[in-house]
């Protein structure tokens, strides 16, 4: 899931070459165990009903975001 959030924030960039992250690395200055946490917090605040993590549509892909991440 880590390596996940690492990919999909280097997606939004819209950065050339994205790649998985080894283990207690970094990205964007947040170590994997951050992002994870961040993601969470994001995610959970969002209304299920515009909840990106249920949207089969990705109408609702960018809910809450702003910057690298979320």
């Amino acid at each position: 899931m880590n390596i996940l959030l690492a990919l999909a924030c280097a997606a939004l960039l819209h950065t050339a070459e994205a790649a998985p992250l080894r283990p207690h690395s970094s990205a964007y200055g947040r170590s994997l165990s951050d992002w994870a946490s961040v993601w969470t917090q994001w995610v959970m605040a969002i209304d299920s009903d515009r909840n990106p993590s249920t949207d089969r549509t990705g109408e609702f892909a960018r809910e809450g975001q702003s910057g690298c991440g979320f």
